[in-house]
């Protein structure tokens, strides 16, 4: 399932990783970071409640294709905070909140509905 920004552009797609499906988004420091409060990542607001909706558990991000990072839904809902800087109404959550994957490899992987019995995900080693 792909997932959408305000203006149409194809932001991420679910994924599945250690059998829970993940809103995957590839991002860019230079362009994504938000830098008041400085290292924080937003989400669009209302992909929180459609990631609920397709029982998928939270975010990973692939930030410039080097290192991976996941929020899970309530932790941004518990920690995030709410903007609107001319991208619609978003969700950010502080960098130190986002989990660091060790050892995760960030190379892109045939995307399914669901994982194939005895396959794993994208991001499983």
């Amino acid at each position: 399932m792909d997932f959408y920004n305000e203006k149409g552009q194809r932001i991420g797609e679910l994924e599945w990783y250690r059998g829970e499906q993940w809103l995957v988004k590839y991002v860019k420091t230079d362009k994504h970071m938000i830098r008041k409060p400085y290292g924080a990542w937003a989400t669009d607001a209302g992909h929180l409640a459609l990631l609920r909706e397709a029982g998928a558990v939270g975010i990973i991000l692939v930030v410039d294709g080097k290192r991976a990072m996941t929020a899970r839904v309530s932790i941004i809902e518990e920690r995030g905070f709410r903007l609107n800087r001319g991208h619609g109404d978003q969700i950010g959550l502080m960098g130190r909140e986002w989990e660091t994957l060790q050892g995760a490899t960030p190379e892109r992987a045939e995307v399914s509905p669901a994982p194939p019995p005895g396959i794993q995900g994208a991001f499983d080693l």
